[in-house]
């Protein structure tokens, strides 16, 4: 059976090439403020660094379904309606469907669980995205041993590091995201096409 595809999925890719993920356990740390130790850090996924966002545009089968980005794979799973889901996974830009994941209507019928699960939804989600798109799995690789830290302004303190006055004064924020990446990073290590 082939993969559901989203209709706005228009870019054409070639023969797909998989590669090996350890998918054990990965291990979440706490960033605090000044933590790095000499360890060098990307501190935002934006510029060269954006491939690691979820937002980045990159084509992958999860569970049946091809999404153009991470971010409609994670926003749809916040609810088991269909009719939300489909509403979800239809919006044209990651921020569009961010928009909609974190909409009223989106609310009402949302997972009673999610907050306990969504990192464990996130973990998945993302690793597939870099397993099915090998330039990208290349280009984490190549972050070496580099802090990954979701740095943003938004407050959000779970997947990342929120960046302003009042968040990053408290000093802690898990960086969930951060630390997926770099599990999957290392998991990647032996770098070899499956078969």
């Amino acid at each position: 059976m082939s993969p559901k595809r989203n209709d706005r999925n228009r870019r054409s890719f070639g023969p797909k090439k998989t590669y090996a993920i350890n998918t054990g356990t990965i291990k979440m740390t706490q960033q605090k403020k000044n933590d790095a130790g000499g360890i060098p850090s990307i501190n935002r996924f934006s510029g060269e660094y954006r491939f690691l966002s979820n937002f980045y545009e990159a084509e992958f089968e999860y569970e049946g379904i091809v999404y153009s980005t991470s971010e409609h794979a994670y926003q749809e799973r916040k609810t088991n309606d269909p009719e939300t889901r489909e509403w979800i996974r239809s919006a044209e830009t990651a921020m569009e469907c961010a928009i909609r994941g974190r909409s009223k209507r989106t609310k009402n019928v949302m997972r009673k669980d999610w907050f306990d699960v969504k990192g464990e939804v996130m973990r998945p989600i993302v690793r597939e995205k870099f397993r099915q798109n090998p330039e990208l799995a290349r280009k984490l690789i190549e972050t070496g041993d580099a802090t990954l830290i979701e740095g943003n302004y938004w407050h959000d303190n779970y997947f990342g590091v929120c960046t302003c006055k009042k968040c990053h004064s408290s000093g802690q924020a898990l960086n969930m995201l951060g630390n997926i990446l770099m599990n999957i990073r290392e998991s990647m290590k032996e770098f070899t096409p499956e078969e």
